[in-house]
């Protein structure tokens, strides 16, 4: 943008002299804004034209070869970050060796940021890659559905699977602070004890077998004679 002074008025008594003014931006920065530096313009005034009037006079510019005071200011956004966590059990203990689970997490909000699939790690924990923030998500409130992807038919054992259900992630992103920074809260509607990850909990139930068992009673290595006495 651009912006002009009133005009400088000059009388004969200023005829030849040169005075310097210090151009500098009154307007306080704020948060994330850094004000540019002072500029300095010297104006020669025009020499007495003998007939009560000055000649034109010069404007230079720290930039002498600029027509106008560049002030540039900087501007930084606002950071943080978030992510998003779980821990999967299944009937309430940490998976066996090589069980795996793959989990989503979606957001329907506009300007929520995109997340990719993890899958659990041994013990059953996973987390989901740090999201980074700036100016876009100041103040706003996302709300992420973490899925199981993973299809129970695709899970190990011969027993019945029930998935867990999906889980709310509530992000409540801050507005920023003194050092321009932003601070998310992250709330799941189903949680570990500390509140730090989201909790899911697998059912799986053995099938049933059943079996007979038989016995065939003997009397001195030898079959009983009397087949109808009883053991």
């Amino acid at each position: 943008s651009a912006a002009a002074f009133d005009n400088l008025e000059y009388s004969l008594a200023d005829a030849g002299q040169t005075h310097v003014y210090t151009i500098h931006e009154v307007t306080p920065a704020t948060v994330g804004w850094t004000n540019a530096a002072d500029q300095t313009v010297t104006v020669q005034v025009g020499d007495d034209q003998g007939d009560g009037t000055l000649a034109p006079s010069t404007i230079i510019y720290e930039d002498e070869s600029a027509d106008a005071a560049v002030m540039d200011n900087t501007y930084e956004q606002a950071s943080g970050s978030f992510q998003l966590g779980l821990v999967k059990t299944v009937n309430g203990e940490a998976p066996f060796s090589g069980e795996k689970f793959g989990f989503s997490a979606t957001s329907a909000d506009e300007g929520a940021p995109a997340i990719a699939n993890v899958t659990t790690d041994a013990d059953g924990s996973a987390k989901f890659a740090g999201v980074a923030l700036s100016d876009a998500d100041e103040g706003k409130t996302y709300t992420y559905t973490i899925h199981e992807v993973t299809k129970a038919s695709d899970l190990p054992g011969d027993g019945d699977w029930t998935l867990a259900p999906d889980v709310t992630a509530t992000v409540k992103v801050s507005q920023r602070d003194a050092d321009n920074k932003l601070h998310a809260e992250v709330t799941y509607s189903s949680a570990t004890s500390d509140g730090s990850l989201a909790s899911f909990d697998n059912q799986y139930q053995v099938k049933t077998v059943s079996v007979r068992l038989g016995v065939k009673k003997l009397i001195n290595g030898a079959e009983a004679p009397d087949v109808q006495q009883e053991f």
